[in-house]
């Protein structure tokens, strides 16, 4: 996990190269700090905070891919590999480091809301989220990210290219989105006041991630063994 949390690029691209770079670029700067100025304090509560930890997941899904998709990353795998490594480190190290690097990124943009937030509206004192409210925010993005970085690395051994391969998977995430969407206004009441909704969705995503861990050890032997 060391070593490819240094060989990772300090920005994402998403496989789009120079111009995808600036474009997450002006992105992030329109997320983290345009978005918390317009919102006000209203960015510190349940909702939309743990709504911007979430984002940490489009991160990740555009520095996984590159981690297991293409010619370069499949060759990494078979030098892993006969260096010794186990298919579930090989495993846990590429899609583990990828899935804290965009949690990492995640919390940065939460944090410069924060920032943002108190910048627009110091009344001499600095305003935060509840604690608890953050730590479900922070635990959710964890276990959100980390399902993305197994879920990502499914598809990309998959996929002919990097490129493809974070195509697919932002696909996946946002019809995910659109599901739990459609389950918070079809469900027969209120959803979001559902007791310990929170820790039920952690325990779901924990769970998502063993499966999708349990079935990613095949794929990675397989592509360590063919190199397809």
């Amino acid at each position: 996990m060391k070593r490819e949390w240094r060989r990772m690029p300090p920005l994402v691209s998403g496989g789009g190269g120079a111009g995808a770079i600036v474009a997450n670029v002006l992105a992030l700067l329109f997320v983290a700090g345009l978005l918390p100025l317009v919102m006000g304090v209203a960015f510190l509560e349940p909702g939309p905070l743990i709504a911007f930890a979430a984002l940490s997941v489009f991160f990740v899904a555009s520095i996984v891919t590159g981690c297991f998709a293409g010619e370069a990353a499949r060759r990494d795998l078979r030098e892993l590999s006969a260096a010794g490594a186990s298919d579930g480190a090989i495993l846990l190290g590429k899609a583990g480091a990828a899935g804290l690097r965009g949690w990492t990124l995640g919390m940065a943009v939460v944090e410069v809301g924060v920032i943002m937030v108190n910048l627009a509206n110091w009344q001499g004192h600095a305003l935060f989220p509840d604690r608890a409210v953050s730590g479900k925010a922070i635990a959710l993005s964890l276990a959100a990210s980390l399902l993305v970085a197994l879920a990502g690395a499914l598809i990309s051994l998959r996929a002919p290219s990097a490129r493809l391969a974070n195509r697919n998977l932002k696909i996946a995430i946002v019809l995910a989105i659109l599901v739990s969407t459609d389950a918070v206004w079809f469900y027969p009441g209120d959803l979001l006041k559902v007791a310990n909704l929170a820790w039920i969705v952690l325990g779901l995503l924990v769970i998502g991630a063993a499966i999708s861990f349990r079935s990613l050890r095949k794929q990675v032997l397989a592509a360590t063994v063919t190199g397809s």
